[in-house]
């Protein structure tokens, strides 16, 4: 199956851990601008990024997405990221896609 070129653009902490308060010190505006501003320099039409940023700010914490927002399966029993991103491909023309986090 045919799937889009797909880009990892992720930021961290110096530990490597994703969750905390270290993007709302001071001294990380910078590296969050750099972050902004080399997203958009790939000049993705499509991203993605994981079910707890998506509900947070997104959803709103509507866990059972009331709010019309698509999703497709990926997977009967387990998850097929290879199938995702067919599906992505086939169903929604998507060619380059960001995942980001």
């Amino acid at each position: 199956m045919e799937k889009p070129y797909i880009i990892c653009h992720m930021v961290t902490s110096l530990d490597g851990k994703i969750i905390g308060d270290y993007l709302k010190v001071e001294r990380a505006a910078y590296f969050t601008e750099e972050y902004e501003e080399i997203h958009g320099r790939y000049e993705s039409k499509a991203w993605m990024c994981g079910r707890v940023t998506m509900e947070e700010h997104f959803t709103f914490g509507h866990k059972y997405k009331k709010i019309g927002i698509s999703y497709i399966f990926g997977g009967k029993e387990r998850l097929n990221f290879r199938l995702v991103v067919g599906k992505l491909k086939k169903l929604l023309k998507i060619d380059n896609l960001m995942l980001e986090g």
